[in-house]
């Protein structure tokens, strides 16, 4: 069984996981994909094994990839939190925001908007 038997997702790319991988699980994709990378830059005839600017490029970039590009569908979905304090009159009740540090200054935003923004 090679890496990719041990990697394989069962799911289309444009699809989220059933379950967020383990550290262990993306270590091991990192390492896939940086050889992979590696064999990319090879082809194209750059030599990131001796130059020093590009001597750990297809491990950055796999890490790239993994850790910040395709992220959300490595990860578990961010927590939801309801907007609590808005009247259920306004046109905004019901409405959902996944990041609490913000949630103050978008309640205030809404409310300067109020009567000017809908009807």
């Amino acid at each position: 069984m090679d890496i990719f038997d041990t990697l394989y997702l069962g799911t289309p790319a444009n699809q989220s996981l059933d379950t967020p991988l383990t550290l262990e699980q993306k270590k091991s994709m990192i390492d896939a994909a940086a050889q992979n990378h590696s064999e990319l830059l090879e082809i194209l005839r750059i030599d990131h094994r001796s130059d020093p600017n590009t001597q750990d490029t297809p491990h950055r970039a796999a890490r790239m990839y993994v850790n910040e590009l395709l992220a959300g569908r490595f990860s578990a979905p961010p927590g939801l939190a309801d907007f609590d304090s808005v009247e259920t009159s306004s046109a905004y009740y019901g409405l959902l925001k996944t990041d609490e540090r913000l949630k103050a200054e978008f309640l205030e935003e809404c409310r300067s908007l109020e009567g000017r923004a809908h009807s």
